[in-house]
């Protein structure tokens, strides 16, 4: 972990064992090493993919442009991200491409700065303890270069990611970090709400708002596709309806995304009174036709010369998802409780 880090979220990435010590030190990173498996593959049409593994999950890392996490399954299921099929093989493009998957972005979005075509070899390291670092060239002008620490359970499927971006150029810069998961279509995503509290209250805080709501342009709150229940707010993919976002700041550490039997579960750090992207969004939620992207910001640091801002989320898989009402929020605490979510 960086000292010059300026902001943190979670502990961070695991350092990589001392071989030098213990005997039991040295068994603990066998076993790990014995549980994780890398391994370079093909993937539609690049060469030259990073296939990281245990008894329970599998993620598909390309080297060949990124970083981008391309693939997150459940062992013999199916790709819980969106790929672009056609998107995916070539490299250097003057564009950039969405390609589907993880990515991490520059926030507040902008034109060409957040747009930068991250279509070239990223280097990478495997760590003694089975983690993974993939790191791009720096991205000039805009003066940033991006990195993803990525670390796999041993035996679950569950894994952490730190984003790290870092000022590159000799002067000062205010930027956010924005972790884009772009899910497959069919699905829903799920955000809890904070518990309600009554009215008229006498407690610290209870005369003032909790949460904000932000809209884009081409968002409408009649849109069947939002749910806004009590206990949870959810988004519902359909094939037939045009984009559509919203952003929340709300005390929450948590989103999910349920489709075809699989949850996948994003765990986040939310910094109460700081001040974050996009009106003051940590979590977004847009969809359009073809995908659903389930997003967090970190909040907006400025970042000296050489200045470091990291941000982390923790993934996990859940199967057998049960079938639930995604307008009803009894039917889905009760598939949450069930899966050990909450």
């Amino acid at each position: 972990m960086s000292a010059k880090a300026d902001f943190l979220v979670g502990c961070g990435f695991m350092p990589p064992f001392n071989l030098d010590k213990t005997a039991a030190e040295r068994a603990t990173l066998g076993a790990i090493l014995m549980a994780i498996t890398h391994e370079i593959i093909s993937y539609g049409g690049w060469e030259n993919n990073l296939a990281i593994s245990n008894d329970a999950c599998e993620l598909f890392v390309t080297l060949d442009v990124g970083p981008r996490i391309l693939s997150f399954s459940l062992n013999g299921g199916k790709n819980v991200f969106k790929v672009f099929e056609e998107q995916l093989g070539t490299t250097e493009e003057d564009l950039w491409q969405s390609r589907g998957g993880h990515r991490l972005w520059i926030a507040p979005e902008s034109f060409p700065g957040t747009y930068y075509p991250d279509n070239y070899t990223v280097d990478h390291q495997i760590f003694p303890n089975g983690a993974v670092t993939v790191q791009a060239p720096d991205e000039m002008p805009q003066g940033f270069s991006k990195a993803m620490d990525i670390s796999l359970d041993e035996t679950r499927a569950k894994v952490r990611v730190v984003h790290r971006l870092t000022n590159v150029v000799d002067e000062e810069q205010e930027v956010a970090a924005w972790m884009l998961s772009v899910m497959a279509p069919g699905g829903v995503a799920i955000v809890p709400q904070p518990p309600l509290r009554n009215h008229p209250g006498m407690g610290p805080g209870d005369f003032l708002p909790n949460r904000t709501l932000t809209l884009w342009p081409f968002t409408v709150l009649s849109d069947a596709r939002f749910y806004f229940g009590p206990k949870f707010l959810t988004v519902s993919h359909d094939e037939e309806a045009s984009a559509t976002k919203i952003g929340l700041n709300s005390p929450v550490s948590w989103a999910a995304y349920a489709n075809d039997g699989t949850l996948f579960v994003k765990r986040f750090h939310f910094q109460e009174g700081a001040h974050y992207p996009d009106k003051n969004s940590a979590i977004e939620i847009f969809a359009n036709e073809e995908i659903l992207e389930v997003e967090t910001l970190s909040p907006l640091r400025k970042l000296k010369p050489g200045g470091v801002l990291e941000a982390v989320e923790e993934w996990e898989l859940f199967g057998d998802v049960p079938p639930f009402d995604p307008t009803d929020d009894v039917a889905i605490n009760a598939m949450l409780r069930e899966l050990g979510v909450i």
